[in-house]
């Protein structure tokens, strides 16, 4: 486990890199993070994404930074900061702990482990991840995002607002 940099701080988002995609997380504290992932652990433990191309449910799961860092690398990364209001603190962290346990649509694309962990800091689901990897397909990938965003914006904010 090695992690870069500063110690997170309660709302930090938390990046893991994972050789050719990262993994985002957000600090809640106790050394634990919240994010989604697969419900199946073979492919959680795999290098390959949270939830695979085949699967479209995963898990917000609470679980020690540690533990889900592995053998990757880590380090607090807020950048958006510079272009975005993040949401109070506690907010976030209401925000996340409402959401352990739920499962969750899941999409590569629209609706992934950065657009949750941008989601719960900022208040809009948002992945450079997934905009890089569409960039090549120009308007249509452009739709794709745009939709996919606002679909993944409906579906967080439903899932933080509920109640047990």
């Amino acid at each position: 486990m090695v992690l870069l940099g500063e110690k997170p701080r309660l709302g930090d988002r938390v990046e893991i890199s994972r050789g050719i995609y990262c993994h985002w997380t957000i600090y809640v504290g106790d050394g634990d993070v919240v994010h989604v992932t697969s419900t199946d652990e073979f492919r959680r433990n795999s290098s390959f994404c949270s939830s695979s191309a085949t699967s479209n449910k995963a898990v917000v799961k609470r679980e020690p930074l540690r533990d889900v860092m592995g053998e990757d690398i880590a380090q607090v990364n807020n950048k958006c900061d510079m272009k975005y209001q993040p949401r109070p603190v506690e907010e976030i962290i209401n925000k996340a702990n409402k959401a352990v346990g739920k499962e969750v649509n899941y999409d590569m694309v629209c609706c992934n482990c950065e657009h949750f962990a941008n989601f719960l800091r900022y208040g809009f689901p948002r992945s450079e991840q997934a905009a890089k990897g569409l960039s090549w397909a120009g308007l249509v990938g452009l739709l794709i995002i745009l939709k996919g965003n606002f679909k993944a914006w409906l579906h967080f904010h439903n899932l933080c607002q509920s109640t047990g």
